[in-house]
């Protein structure tokens, strides 16, 4: 119903229906709330299980047992800190992936800590960033002069040219902007 009713007016196309009421019915399962403890796939080694068995406890005032406390003693004390992949639907090698991916991330952060060069004194424009900046400005060409090519295409209504004369308006406009972020950028640094 949920596949039907929210996304039957917004997918058109048969198959992305189809694929729509697939993922309804495995995300929508029964096993989901049914009495056996349903666990993912695929994790039937792993440690786990569900804190208590609320339903034959046996306790004058279950209300007072089954308390945030309890459950979150229980998943510290007893449940294991990093999920496996495949807790997820996902293959072992998924783990690996996010591990390199993570790597990378530290090594990044670490090297854009460090100092990449010593010595002593302020740095000038030729060290660093503003040298880097300095390359960028150099290399960025000059504004089209847009009147002068509207002299030269007048008389032609040829609509490719109406379009090179809008395309032309926001290059420039692109120019400036670069121009004037650098700027600034090299009066932060």
């Amino acid at each position: 119903m949920i596949a039907q009713a929210n996304y039957g007016g917004r997918v058109t196309d048969d198959r992305d229906r189809r694929l729509i009421q697939v993922y309804a019915k495995e995300i929508f399962n029964d096993n989901l709330i049914a009495p056996e403890r349903w666990r993912p796939y695929g994790t039937e080694d792993l440690n786990y299980f569900y804190p208590a068995d609320e339903q034959n406890v046996k306790h004058p005032d279950p209300s007072q047992l089954f308390i945030p406390d309890f459950f979150y003693e229980e998943i510290v004390n007893k449940m294991e800190d990093i999920d496996p992949p495949l807790a997820y639907g996902q293959h072992i090698n998924a783990e690996i992936t996010s591990q390199i991916l993570d790597s990378n991330d530290l090594l990044a952060s670490i090297l854009g800590l460090t100092p990449q060069k010593s010595g002593g004194g302020g740095a000038g424009a030729s060290t660093g960033p503003l040298k880097l900046i300095n390359s960028i400005v150099e290399s960025i060409p000059e504004n089209i002069d847009l009147f002068a090519l509207k002299m030269k295409l007048r008389g032609d209504d040829n609509p490719l040219n109406v379009v090179l004369v809008q395309e032309i308006q926001r290059y420039n406009v692109l120019l400036k902007k670069l121009r004037i972020s650098l700027d600034q950028l090299a009066k932060g640094i």
